[in-house]
């Protein structure tokens, strides 16, 4: 099933062996150098928490290729907040890739 914010598709819920995931890919040019991790939307991590979803599954496509698997909660208590500067209503919270679980595709 597709996940979408203000209209725009950001991740799909996927279910493997009876268990749900969050996938969602993106490019490198998103990565936070500053924090040396990737973001996700705070209304996105809210839907996501009252669920039965367990991990969150990061694909990251360009240099390298990575996938990084992290927990929901992982994102609260490890995750950093950010708000957009030019964008005070995008609101994220950054995980640092050290983290998450990574794999090489």
């Amino acid at each position: 099933m597709d996940v979408r914010l203000d209209g725009v598709k950001v991740g799909e819920l996927n279910e493997y062996n009876g268990k749900k995931f969050y996938t969602t890919y993106r490019d490198y040019s998103t990565f936070f150098r500053n924090f040396k991790g990737f973001g996700i939307s705070t209304a996105i991590l809210s839907e996501l928490e009252g669920t039965d979803v367990i991990r969150i599954i990061y694909y990251e496509r360009g240099v390298g290729n990575y996938k990084y698997v992290s927990k929901v909660k992982d994102w609260y208590e490890k995750g950093k907040p950010y708000i957009d500067p030019k964008n005070a209503c995008n609101r994220q919270r950054i995980l640092a890739i050290k983290d998450m679980g990574e794999v090489v595709l």
